[in-house]
């Protein structure tokens, strides 16, 4: 018996399991890329790979698909590391743990996510940090304890997570968050402030009997935007609770640490206490590496001295181009040999009839001649040529 549906269902019932088999293939073939499979009399199971068709189940429903031909599966640091802690983890609660011990993660289950809430709810949303769902089991809440110490490089001693973090607030985020691009290393440079209360710290005794404190760790993710996030650098907090920096030069994208390429960045921070929990995110900022090209002179008119100040007029196009000038410079030099040079950032630029004018002020200008030249400049190191220097004599 046959029973067409959306997807291709196939009720299969006192046929040879060959003819039930190459019945749903065919079905399968002709209607679409998935088909699920209702068993019947004779036929319990469906599972393995016939040419490129696997049989699976997907909670308790058995379906078929096509066969993967490759799977995407890097194998980096991170993911192994991972990994390996998931195994770990799973190891310990259940022959490690006690059963007391378990309750009370069932217990610490049951209450997490309200005062982590509280502080995201306060920072306005969660940007590009992936917060995921409200942990639904004792087990879950283990595991996701244990791995995100393993993200940040704590210790692989587990006896901290025998104990449930019942009544232990997450750590506070970093405060404060900004970012700059640096064209000289061609990195990012991130500034924050460290939490104000940052999390209880913990001691314990390592192998030597020496006491060794473990502090809450922040964690940067930078998402070229458009993109995911991934985390990228992993940076400590540590007392006393000054400004801290770091510098990023590079992001994971498919598994590979790669250097940073033109475009938009958003950046944002949270931190993981020796207990597992974390900080609702932080601000996030944005920073955009700009196209490092050539640029030609882009002075249209030769530069004037009105008012107190020497100016010039900026193609519209050096604006709002993709190879766009980030600021202007203007080299003056008077009739004694002596020579200025002064950086006018777009931010100082103003909208002149389509163009854009660039000044610096030359007050209580004496009688003389002036040579004036200018030239363009990106973040990245790339300038245009100067322009041929204009005699400007004062009085106009």
């Amino acid at each position: 018996m046959l029973e067409s549906s959306a997807q291709a269902g196939i009720l299969i019932g006192g046929l040879p399991f060959f003819l039930a088999v190459v019945l749903a293939i065919g079905l399968y073939l002709c209607r679409g890329f998935f088909a699920r499979i209702k068993m019947g009399f004779g036929i319990d199971e469906i599972s393995g790979s016939i040419g490129n068709t696997t049989f699976a189940k997907w909670k308790g429903l058995p379906y078929m698909r096509a066969k993967a031909n490759t799977v995407d599966n890097p194998q980096t640091l991170s993911q192994s590391v991972q990994r390996a802690a998931l195994s770990e983890l799973s190891k310990f609660w259940f022959k490690e743990l006690t059963p007391p011990e378990r309750v009370n993660w069932e217990t610490f289950a049951e209450k997490f996510g309200s005062a982590f809430d509280e502080q995201t709810k306060s920072l306005g949303g969660q940007g590009i940090i992936n917060q995921g769902g409200k942990v639904m089991s004792g087990y879950n809440a283990f595991i996701r304890a244990g791995l995100l110490r393993a993200s940040v490089g704590y210790t692989p001693d587990l006896d901290i997570l025998r104990v449930a973090p019942l009544g232990v607030d997450p750590p506070t985020p970093p405060l404060d968050v900004s970012a700059i691009y640096d064209p000289v290393t061609n990195c990012i440079l991130l500034s924050y402030n460290k939490p104000q209360e940052p999390g209880p710290v913990r001691e314990y005794l390592d192998d030597c009997q020496d006491t060794v404190y473990e502090e809450p760790l922040v964690r940067v993710f930078v998402q070229p935007v458009n993109n995911y996030a991934k985390i990228n650098q992993i940076n400590q907090i540590a007392s006393p609770l000054d400004p801290n920096e770091e510098c990023i030069c590079t992001v994971e994208e498919y598994g590979e640490e790669k250097p940073l390429h033109a475009g938009a960045y958003d950046v944002q921070l949270d931190c993981v206490s020796p207990h597992g929990l974390r900080s609702a995110p932080s601000n996030q900022v944005r920073v955009v590496i700009p196209t490092c090209c050539e640029l030609p002179a882009i002075v249209n008119d030769p530069p004037t001295y009105a008012e107190d100040k020497f100016c010039a007029v900026v193609h519209a196009a050096a604006v709002d181009g993709a190879c766009r000038a980030d600021f202007v410079e203007m080299s003056i030099k008077d009739d004694e040999g002596d020579c200025y040079k002064f950086n006018i950032d777009r931010e100082e630029w103003t909208a002149a009839n389509g163009d854009w004018s660039v000044c610096v002020p030359w007050p209580e200008a004496p009688l003389g001649t002036y040579h004036v030249s200018l030239r363009s400049g990106t973040l990245c190191g790339k300038y245009s040529d100067w322009t041929t220097p204009e005699e400007i004599i004062l009085p106009v």
